[in-house]
């Protein structure tokens, strides 16, 4: 790809115009002061069968590139927007690619790079603008979420343990009635027994 223009573009001679150099052609062309001279010293003939050359090499880069294009669709990139600063990242955000193919087919690198750094201003603008109006928000209803839930956990740990209060406080009433009744029956027992005894010694006291 010798043929294409690396750097800004001085003006097409009026020549080489008169020669068949068209814009198109000169844009893409890289080496121009070989055809400048030769537009210098008149030399028609030699300068026709450069750009006839170049005309073909030119032509054989674009077949290439519009099969490349056939063939991947929006995911092939010029190989002239990759030199000059372009990313597939950034290409895959690129919504008005035809503009910067078009560039990069003309070889009008201050152009290409031009908007290519304009682009990725614009895109990391919008990552910015997103991350402020989406992000930013779900983090904030996250965490309010978060607290909210926390908030919900601790409500119902209060209420388990006033539950749980509330249940040993029980425990231990039915635990004292329990004992109470227990003890009762104890001395019950213990006077039906005293009173069985005294019974039977007064029955035996009679009968001797």
């Amino acid at each position: 790809r010798a043929s294409i223009c690396m750097a800004a573009n001085p003006p097409l001679p009026t020549k080489l115009r008169e020669w068949g150099c068209d814009e198109a052609l000169w844009n893409k062309v890289k080496s121009k002061r070989s055809l400048e001279k030769l537009a210098r010293q008149g030399r028609e003939e030699q300068a026709r069968a450069r750009m006839s050359k170049l005309r073909e090499i030119v032509l054989a880069e674009d077949t290439a590139d519009k099969a490349n294009i056939s063939a991947n669709g929006d995911d092939f990139m010029h190989p002239k927007l990759r030199e000059w600063g372009c990313d597939k990242a950034l290409w895959k955000k690129v919504r008005s690619k035809r503009s910067l193919e078009k560039l990069a087919r003309q070889g009008k690198e201050e152009e290409g790079r031009a908007r290519i750094a304009r682009l990725r201003d614009l895109v990391s603008k919008e990552a910015a603008e997103a991350v402020e109006e989406v992000v930013l928000p779900e983090l904030a209803g996250t965490e309010a979420k978060t607290m909210s839930e926390e908030k919900a956990a601790a409500e119902a740990k209060k209420a388990v343990d006033a539950i749980t209060v509330e249940a040993r406080e029980v425990d231990a009433d039915i635990a004292a009635e329990a004992k109470a009744a227990a003890e009762a029956k104890k001395q019950k027992e213990a006077a039906e027994a005293k009173a069985a005894t005294e019974a039977a010694a007064e029955a035996e006291a009679k009968a001797t």
